[in-house]
């Protein structure tokens, strides 16, 4: 018996399922993924402007 090398037997994949929790609406998960895209650039830049008059 090799213990180096090993067949996998799962039939599952790595994810089975979706990686993000969803909200069953491809067109809602869009919107919500847009509205936190949108919050991580304006944190991002209200964060700039800050630390710029410094």
């Amino acid at each position: 018996m090799n213990l180096l090398h090993r067949e996998v037997t799962s039939r599952y994949t790595a994810y089975p399922g979706g990686v993000f929790p969803t909200t069953g609406s491809a067109t809602w998960d869009t919107v919500l993924e847009i509205g936190i895209a949108l919050c991580i650039l304006v944190t991002l830049v209200m964060l700039w402007r800050n630390l710029r008059g410094r």
